[in-house]
């Protein structure tokens, strides 16, 4: 798994996956530069820092950049969760092929792929929360419990101050955990007065600590405005057209649904007093959480309550009976079976699917089985034309672009007492409508090359306004030629094979102007030298 992460994310210039590295990356930066915590005034992960000061730290002791540092620590980190379920499921099951056979498919699966290389805080919360449940279980497996009920409090501490908003996404998966063990009516191995433990720390340390980030993050999402109606998503849209088009890049959940419920069915009906029979209920009503479903296209549990977001919590679950399934599988092909040849043949087809689509369709970057993939990296080319804005734009400057490009230029309002880093910062703001390019009052940062390729993202899934513009601008013929005759209006003050810069001839500032003018004297002299 390790090898597989950094074969992505050391293998580009700068890999972004989901973007969110890029503020983990500034955040931890500022906290390495100063020594200490950020400022309230700056992020409302003041009040949740461990892991700008893990990636602070690492940076510090390896003598490396902050970026090379989290994509060098974080996935070794992500990657030893597997050791950790492998004991558990051992614990459960007593049976190591069940457990080496479920934590195989773990680390094949498509969501557990992507977050590996995209390791973010809400991404450690959940490497903790592997570690809580482990320590949890093991405490009714082991005679010294005193040191393990002591590591389990520190690992709380640790999820209270790591992420924001999954500790109440974890509590209530322990919630159906609890509901799980009172239906099978077998062992419980949850301890109550923990859970209540659990749940006082992170409220107490919300509402009487980080009361700011309840106020700024989470009161203006209970407004009612937003619940009058019942609203799609534009990736709720994509994940319809994607179960009823693109059936092949649900092959892997097919795969898995079937092992799946193979694996819950024999647990509920054989083992109905095996504590394994307790997350094959689990994983039966947590199942709506990982595959594809109208769930996924409410833009109020998607957008505002991040209920995608429970895929990655409960993938090891679903890993779990997914093995289960495959072992009760081909038991009973091999024993009721006349041909065993076949049985064999079948099951690594099946196998190989399942590790083979999720792979493509979780990290791969080129177009293969009907997939028009991503590019969640910037080129060299792209990063010099964004080196070039930081060293010619004058700070302060409104600046429009993609939905990536964006986030690459996310600089937080600089608090005063942090004015001696000297941190450039933009009124940093994504294109609605190309028609409309000429009207802007800023700089237009264009990635042409991406934007030929496959086409350019205006706008942000992820706003909290359900009015928001977004859709994807494709580079076909008559998106080219409209884009185009709207950039012709403007003045090209930058130009690579990867982007361009453009500033509208009217409107600019005098000191902005003469900027402009000399950045693009400069190019216009770089480009007669290389002539």
């Amino acid at each position: 798994m390790a090898n597989l992460i950094y074969s992505v994310t050391l293998n580009y210039d700068f890999y972004i996956g989901t973007t969110d590295i890029l503020p983990h990356i500034f955040l931890s930066e500022l906290t390495a530069i100063s020594g200490q915590t950020i400022s309230t005034s700056l992020s409302d992960y003041a009040y949740f820092p461990l892991y700008h000061i893990l990636i602070a730290e690492a940076s510090e002791l390896l003598n490396t950049g902050i970026k090379t540092s989290l994509f060098l620590v974080t996935a070794p980190i992500y990657a030893i969760t597997i050791i950790f379920l492998y004991y558990l499921f051992n614990y459960i099951t007593n049976n190591r092929q069940i457990s080496l056979l479920s934590c195989l498919l773990f680390s094949a699966s498509s969501v557990v792929l992507y977050y590996g290389t995209n390791v973010i805080t809400r991404t450690m919360s959940f490497v903790m929360f592997i570690v809580l449940l482990y320590l949890i279980y093991v405490v009714n497996f082991k005679r010294d419990k005193l040191s393990l009920k002591t590591l389990s409090v520190i690992v709380v501490i640790f999820l209270t101050l790591v992420h924001n908003v999954s500790l109440p996404q974890l509590v209530l998966l322990l919630v159906i955990l609890f509901a799980s063990e009172y239906i099978i009516g077998g062992s419980s191995y949850i301890s109550k007065p923990f859970f209540v433990f659990l749940n006082v720390t992170f409220i107490s340390y919300w509402f009487f600590v980080a009361y700011v980030f309840v106020q700024r993050s989470l009161t203006p999402r209970l407004q009612s405005q937003f619940w009058d109606s019942i609203v799609l998503t534009a990736g709720g849209t994509e994940v319809l057209q994607e179960s009823m088009v693109n059936l092949l890049g649900l092959m892997d959940k097919s795969i898995f649904l079937f092992f799946a419920l193979i694996g819950i069915g024999f647990l509920l009906k054989n083992y109905k007093k095996n504590y394994a029979s307790v997350f094959g209920l689990f994983a039966l009503m947590t199942l709506i959480f990982y595959v594809p479903n109208p769930l996924n296209t409410i833009w109020q549990l998607r957008i505002l309550f991040r209920v995608d977001r429970f895929m990655l919590f409960v993938s090891p679950f679903m890993a779990f009976i997914m093995g289960y399934g495959m072992y009760v599988f081909w038991n009973y092909m091999t024993k009721y079976s006349t041909k065993k040849v076949n049985s064999f043949v079948l099951m690594i087809l099946l196998f190989s699917g399942f590790v083979f689509v999720s792979s493509v369709f979780s990290i791969g970057d080129s177009d293969f089985l009907g997939h028009d993939a991503r590019h969640e990296y910037f080129t060299s080319d792209e990063l010099n034309g964004f080196e070039h804005v930081f060293n010619y734009v004058p700070a302060n400057s409104s600046i429009y672009t993609d939905y990536y490009s964006s986030r690459f230029f996310y600089l937080p309002l600089i608090p005063a007492s942090s004015a001696e880093m000297n941190i450039s910062s933009y009124d940093n703001y994504r294109i609605g409508d190309v028609n409309k390019l000429s009207q802007y009052k800023g700089y237009v940062v264009l990635r042409t090359q991406e934007f030929l390729r496959s086409g350019l993202y205006f706008g942000s899934e992820e706003s909290t306004l359900k009015d928001t513009s977004n859709y994807f601008y494709q580079g076909l013929p008559e998106n080219r030629q409209e884009l185009e005759g709207n950039l012709a209006v403007l003045s090209k003050v930058y130009s690579s094979p990867s982007i361009d810069i453009f500033i509208p001839k009217p409107g600019l500032h005098p000191q902005q102007r003469v900027k402009a003018i000399q950045s693009k004297d400069l190019n216009t002299k770089i480009n007669q030298d290389q002539t």
